[in-house]
């Protein structure tokens, strides 16, 4: 079975609520592209914008991305992307969906 998985991240601030460099989020993203596509052979990743609550109760909206991957469900390679993406940019947390699709390439 194949399922359509969303990796959904922020790039704004860190889990600090630093602000992420732009010369770290350069080197974090071509990280994260390469880990996807050695795991997932291919990906798809479009820039969003969303918000959420801090642990100090502030609104956070940032800048962020969605990488999506098509792959039959592995948990050891969705837990090496959300490490990757968590690591990269010190983020605290990454919002994981899955999906069943069919696929095909034609």
């Amino acid at each position: 079975m194949k399922y359509r998985i969303e990796f959904g991240f922020g790039v704004g601030e860190d889990a600090y609520g630093d602000p992420v460099e732009p010369a770290r989020l350069v080197t974090a993203l071509g990280i994260i592209r390469k880990t996807a596509a050695d795991l997932f052979e291919g990906y798809t990743m479009h820039p969003t914008t969303g918000g959420w609550v801090n642990n100090a109760g502030r609104l956070v909206e940032e800048p962020g991305f969605t990488l999506f991957v098509v792959s039959d469900w592995n948990d050891a390679e969705v837990w090496k992307m959300v490490d990757t993406i968590k690591t990269e940019l010190n983020q605290q947390a990454v919002a994981v969906t899955a999906t069943q699709v069919i696929f095909d390439i034609l």
